[in-house]
């Protein structure tokens, strides 16, 4: 089997500054608004998209910070959706960029040979309602991109999935099942125990899935996340790379229980592709028979896949699970 963890290096240049102790948890489904959404202040359009009585803009808003004085201004972008005039979500952000389309890079933008050209309207989740997406992207190290998914059918609805420091999380098309899914990365362990650089971020496929309530909501999709078992040979070379890793014994600040990330990083893979026996069977094998603290570990690394936004589609995956670890699981992940 093929780790598919994703480093934060494969995201982001290796900084250790620690800008944010956490990052923004995953979410699946963007709340309701509880006020009425306003236009977006007046300024430059740069991209607009029309599906049907939708219109989607994209505009650089001005704001005026002195009323008297016409050139004080700045431009922050601005995303609006309006269905026949009326206004049904709109949302500033001066750190943040909207882009129209798959991913805000132009490679990752590009087709794939194979894979169509994302068009406005067309139908992304296989769901049979028209679709619009738009990559985000706040800049800076560790943060944030994102995408908004609007579904513009009789009634408007919007998914959001917050990547977190995933910059190169995209959408990938299924011919099969003629739809698209995204890959991104769950950063629930992003500064456990040590520093960001060194956090293992496991991959993950999203779906979007009609619930038996008839909502529509990203889940993890487990037909493309499931993979065998390692074989005798990769667990042994996991076995081995986990035992040799010097930071057992290293005793620098950012690994005050000398504990490698390399331990958890491999066992998120396992849990992450289906193969939770695997991953505490990792935990035994390499854990040094004198060393203390394996029961703590464990308890703790159990109490932190619990915060995961998906631990609801984890959930089936999370056994056989060892003495010692619990895993509370919250309703709140994947319909924040």
């Amino acid at each position: 089997m093929i780790p598919r963890t994703l480093n934060a290096l494969l995201y982001h240049a290796a900084i250790s500054c620690a800008l944010l102790a956490t990052v923004p948890a995953l979410q699946a489904q963007a709340p309701a608004h509880s006020v009425a959404p306003k236009a977006c202040p007046k300024g430059r359009v740069n991209e607009t998209r029309k599906v049907g009585d939708y219109l989607i803009r994209q505009v650089d808003a001005a704001i005026h910070n002195d009323p008297n004085d016409a050139e004080d201004v700045e431009y922050h972008p601005c995303l609006e959706v309006r269905k026949a005039g009326r206004i049904l979500f709109s949302e500033i952000d001066e750190q943040r960029d909207y882009v129209f389309g798959n991913g805000i890079y132009p490679e990752s933008s590009k087709p794939k040979p194979g894979e169509p050209v994302m068009k406005p309207g067309d139908d992304l989740t296989g769901l049979g309602v028209p679709n619009v997406l738009i990559s985000t992207f706040s800049g800076g190290a560790h943060c944030c991109s994102g995408f908004y998914l609007f579904e513009l059918g009789e009634k408007f609805n919007l998914l959001k999935v917050d990547a977190g420091d995933g910059d190169g999380s995209h959408a990938e098309y299924d011919a099969a099942r003629h739809s698209w899914y995204f890959r991104l990365a769950d950063w629930n362990f992003n500064y456990w125990k040590t520093s960001f650089v060194d956090s293992p971020a496991p991959s993950i496929v999203l779906s979007v899935r009609r619930d038996a309530d008839g909502k529509d909501a990203f889940h993890l999709d487990w037909d493309k996340m499931r993979q065998p078992a390692p074989t005798q040979a990769e667990f042994n070379k996991m076995v081995k790379e986990t035992r040799e890793d010097e930071r057992w014994k290293n005793s620098d600040n950012d690994q005050k229980e000398h504990i490698p990330p390399a331990l958890w990083a491999n066992m998120l893979d396992l849990i992450y592709s289906g193969n939770t026996a695997s991953a505490f069977q990792l935990l035994d094998a390499t854990w040094p028979k004198a060393r203390k603290g394996k029961s703590t570990f464990t308890s703790e690394f159990c109490e932190q896949i619990a915060h995961s936004h998906y631990i609801e589609d984890l959930r089936p995956v999370l056994k056989p699970l060892p003495t010692g670890c619990v895993v509370q699981v919250s309703k709140k992940n994947n319909s924040q």
